[in-house]
């Protein structure tokens, strides 16, 4: 994507934010804005007819992660640029996430290159988390015995507090396209980044195995499985986890 050719688009609720998105791109080289909206059906037909290269979208908290799994699921391969109205911090959501709070952080991550190609194949991509030898099993089971086309990349967390205050500061900084999160966790605290890697990932469902209760008690369960709801986002936690297989 080269300076001439990056097409905008601000999804917002606040006409105010659009104003002002529009006066800071105004006069900068190579940025176009090609639409404005709010939260509304009409305005993502308009993403998709329009094909913009970038959509800025303003909002606060957990509706921006909604927009942006929304985003994410009717505009294949579109980079967005989020703008939190809580914090004013601004994230780049496509494979890694670049976080930034000056007004000339906007305009840098509008620009910074487009790193994916395109719509995502048809082969199951799977997201793996791991955290010891439970989950290196059964990642090796379904490397060596799975189809032929699936894919299976793993990453394993850092060490974590109990109360994961910030998720972002202990999110890998690639998470691949993937259609499935496998979280192969074995403490709570795992199971607190799920929402946040399956957003980041653009998942359609997430299986959290539920080996020991102790891992992933039901209300943790209850409460990732909500938030996951929220962003489209399909979840199961199978007690215990068996396989893939139809009479697993």
């Amino acid at each position: 994507m080269s300076l001439s050719s990056c097409r905008v688009f601000i999804l917002t609720g606040h006409p105010l934010f659009t104003e002002s998105v529009e006066t800071l791109l105004q006069g900068q080289p190579g940025l176009e804005v090609v639409g404005a909206g709010g939260v509304i059906p009409e305005t993502f037909s308009r993403i998709q007819d329009t094909a913009p290269d970038v959509v800025v979208v303003g909002a606060s908290g957990e509706e921006q992660e909604v927009l942006v799994s929304r985003l994410f699921r009717q505009a294949p391969g579109i980079k967005v640029v989020g703008l939190n109205l809580d914090d004013n911090r601004i994230r780049i959501y496509y494979q890694q996430v670049k976080v930034g709070r000056q007004v000339e952080d906007l305009v840098d991550a509008i620009r910074q290159p487009l790193e994916w190609g395109g719509p995502r194949p048809a082969a199951m991509r799977i997201f793996a988390i791991v955290q010891g030898q439970y989950g290196q099993r059964i990642v090796e089971n379904i490397r060596a015995h799975g189809p032929r086309g699936w894919t299976v990349e793993c990453w394993r967390p850092p060490d974590l507090p109990a109360v994961v205050d910030d998720p972002e500061a202990y999110l890998p900084l690639h998470v691949p396209p993937a259609d499935l999160i496998l979280a192969l966790g074995e403490g709570p605290a795992v199971a607190q980044l799920i929402p946040d890697i399956s957003r980041r990932a653009g998942a359609q469902a997430v299986i959290a195995p539920v080996d020991h209760a102790a891992w992933l008690p039901e209300g943790l369960a209850g409460q990732v499985q909500e938030r996951l709801k929220r962003l489209g986002i399909a979840a199961v936690f199978p007690r215990p986890f068996c396989s893939f297989t139809e009479n697993g």
